[in-house]
């Protein structure tokens, strides 16, 4: 996945990382605070934070490294994440909030992959031609509707 964009939801909710699918049409929304919104918007201009470091070091200084993160959906199909190590051969794999997740990701300049079951459930297709396809099957369903309405008032 690639990081798009911090958007504002509304100007009373909060605001959200939108990451694009990498060579797919889905898009994920992903809540982040303020503090976050402005460190992942800031790209490469950013002041690195000094935990992003600190995690990356003590990984480094244990015989590890962190390779990407991974968001995905818990079972109640909230928003979850994890920092995908790899330490002598051996995969691990470190629960974290979602924005942490992000944040390690674009300073440490790792890869962001998101599960199937995240796309599957929470993912926005965008595909143009499934869209309309929907939409086509959406109008049927309207005027068929429309079309009972009228005969059983009739």
């Amino acid at each position: 996945m690639t990081l798009m964009s911090v958007r504002s939801t509304t100007s009373q909710k909060g605001l959200v990382a939108i990451l694009v699918e990498d060579g797919g049409p889905a898009v994920v929304a992903v809540p982040v605070n303020p503090r976050e919104g402005l460190l992942l918007s800031a790209g490469e201009s950013a002041r690195t934070p000094t935990w992003t470091a600190l995690v990356d070091q003590v990984c480094r200084t244990l015989g590890g490294e962190i390779d990407a993160v991974e968001l995905d959906v818990d079972a109640d199909a909230a928003l979850c994440a994890r920092v995908l190590l790899s330490q002598g051969g051996t995969a691990h794999q470190v629960p974290c909030a979602p924005a942490e997740a992000l944040v390690i990701a674009q300073c440490l300049e790792r890869p962001i992959a998101a599960s199937d079951k995240l796309l599957q459930l929470r993912g926005l297709a965008l595909d143009a031609q499934e869209l309309s396809l929907r939409f086509a099957r959406w109008r049927e369903e309207l005027a068929t509707m429309a079309a009972d309405e009228a005969a059983s008032s009739t």
